[in-house]
């Protein structure tokens, strides 16, 4: 049996005879352990720690402060009576190392959580680790972790018994402030913790007992990690402090499999993260009540994302596991806020859908203005057929044409620029453009004027692929073909009839706006001049025949802008 299956098998049996009633729990551990004495063995450990450990968010109610009294053997201690510098005020509560009270210290009046040790725990080694919790949490000053002000000991009944005054926290436990939160509250509550958990890793400190008993959530939402006890910490030589070999401390319910083998040199900070993934597994589980949160919690099987996550912070292999608290916080929040996940395969269906999702208003416009592209193409080359046939479509088509094209590649065009993230929509729709340009340009049925507003699309196209002094798709090349092809068919309509301002204009801006990508492509210097000079020669005339036009006179403004910068940072002296 490989060391997971055994690690699965042994805690299966231990739930098995957890949710025994008590008269039935000896027949239920030999019915299902037979003669495995070594599964036996594990099964009674993780007995042992959970009776020593208290109960786990998915199972019976906290226990009152007078149960937990009783079954610790009752603190010594009544309010008015003095450990050191603190007066105690009243008792709040009782756990496996020790309880804790309410205390005041006189020369600060400063409220504080002292935790004196069990009075059955007076063994040097309970000692011991009760003040390793002193040094763990004095490495600390993290918002969400609960601060020490003071460890040492002092005589209790005429005892030295250690003590720890701490912060204050006040709140509910995480299973009571989590019952009337949304999942994504949930979510971002364990992304605070497991920011927590972190601090603490990075300063050497390994808690090794993360369960919602040991986190109380103050009145304003914010999470404290509390009860350090048993938590391991680095030495500075890098040996870890004190844990007998076999010796099985935790919460069984949140214990790692390492932690379970009772291997000290085999636990570190994924302890933490295991524990972690089993306390968010709990807060994703719905409602119910805590004999059906049991089973829940063994069948559990979450599915999508957040399924992924619990999977790869709980995984038996600790290198399978997230390399630290933080990577699975990020992960939280990454899911949170619609990004990718990091412990899932990136997929490019998955990250196009992740895309889509965080950015839901720009992606359906997008889609929807790209719906009505490809209608209106369609239309266009459905008219462009029936043109062919007939003298009265054509004039239709060209209706259609002059509108449509304007209409989306002049008008949407410009409006996807100020949509983030929709490149690829813009390059799909120029493609599917010059496509049907193609075809409508080399129709012979087209007349001049269909052919006029085709050259002027073709400019507007080359703008759109690779005009650098305005937001264009970086492809120069297929710039410079949509120019020249734009060009051909207004210079032939220019030499063969008086042409109309529409025409003439076009004609001088794509003489201008394809000199800047013939200086881009590192043409010769002098036959760039020449088409700028002849540009600006036509502006000039469109200028003075057109004298109120504001597109004439703001083209020729920008040829001469252009003209200047030649002659100052492209022609060479002997050319200007």
């Amino acid at each position: 049996m490989t060391e997971q299956s055994d690690y699965v098998r042994s805690k299966q049996v231990f739930l098995q005879v957890l949710d025994a009633a008590p008269g039935d729990r000896e027949p239920t551990l030999n019915a299902a352990c037979g003669d495995d004495r070594t599964l036996r063995s594990a099964v009674l450990r993780l007995l042992d720690a959970h009776e020593r450990s208290g109960p786990s968010l998915a199972e019976a109610p906290v226990r009152t402060a007078a149960e937990a009294v009783e079954q610790f053997d009752a603190g010594p201690l009544r309010p008015g009576e003095v450990v050191a510098s603190y007066t105690v005020v009243r008792m709040l509560g009782a756990g496996a190392m020790g309880i804790v009270y309410e205390a005041r210290q006189e020369r600060t009046a400063r409220s504080v959580a002292l935790k004196i040790i069990r009075p059955t725990l007076g063994g040097r080694s309970a000692h011991r680790r009760f003040l390793d919790e002193g040094r763990a949490l004095a490495r600390l000053q993290h918002p969400r972790i609960a601060q020490v002000f003071e460890a040492g000991v002092a005589p209790v009944l005429g005892f030295p018994t250690p003590f720890l005054a701490m912060e204050l926290v006040l709140g509910k436990s995480l299973a009571e402030h989590c019952g009337g939160l949304s999942r994504a509250q949930r979510l971002e509550l364990l992304a605070r913790l497991a920011d927590a958990a972190h601090h603490a890793h990075l300063r050497g400190v390994v808690h090794r007992d993360l369960k919602p008993a040991n986190v109380i959530v103050t009145e304003d939402g914010n999470p404290k990690i509390l009860d350090f006890g048993i938590a391991k910490i680095a030495a500075e030589d890098g040996d870890a402090v004190r844990t007998r070999h076999g010796e099985v401390i935790g919460t069984p319910a949140y214990m790692s499999p390492e932690q379970r083998d009772g291997d000290p040199g085999t636990i570190d900070h994924r302890t933490d993260v295991y524990a972690l993934g089993v306390i968010l597994r709990e807060l994703l589980l719905p409602e119910s009540t805590p004999e059906v949160k049991v089973h829940a919690r063994r069948a559990f099987l979450p599915r999508g994302e957040l399924g992924i996550i619990v999977g790869r912070a709980t995984e038996p292999q600790r290198d399978r596991r997230y390399a630290s608290a933080q990577a699975l916080a990020d992960d939280i929040r990454r899911h949170l806020s619609s990004r990718p996940i990091l412990a899932r395969r990136p997929s490019r269906l998955y990250v196009g859908l992740r895309f889509a999702q965080r950015n839901r208003v720009p992606v359906a416009l997008a889609v929807l203005i790209f719906v009505a592209l490809l209608v209106g193409l369609i239309g266009i080359a459905i008219k462009g057929q029936q043109a062919r046939v007939s003298a009265q479509r054509a004039t239709e088509r060209f209706n259609d044409v002059r509108q449509i094209a304007r209409v989306l590649l002049f008008d949407i065009h410009d409006r996807l620029l100020q949509i983030p993230g929709t490149t690829e929509a813009r390059r799909h729709l120029v493609d599917t453009v010059q496509t049907y340009l193609d075809q409508l340009a080399s129709d012979p049925a087209a007349d001049d004027e269909l052919l006029s507003e085709i050259g002027q699309a073709y400019i507007k196209l080359g703008d759109a692929l690779g005009y650098q002094y305005a937001p264009n798709l970086g492809d120069r090349a297929g710039a410079q073909r949509a120019y020249a092809t734009g060009l051909s068919i207004l210079r032939s309509l220019s030499e063969s009839r008086s042409s109309e301002l529409e025409t003439r204009l076009a004609l001088a801006t794509g003489i201008v706006h394809s000199t800047a990508i013939a200086n881009y492509l590192e043409k010769d210097a002098a036959a760039v001049l020449l088409q700028v000079e002849e540009g600006n020669r036509l502006l000039r005339a469109l200028a003075t025949e057109y004298p109120n036009d504001h597109r004439v006179a703001a083209e020729l403004i920008r040829t001469t802008q252009r003209r200047a910068l030649l002659h100052k940072n492209v022609v060479p002296p002997s050319l200007r």
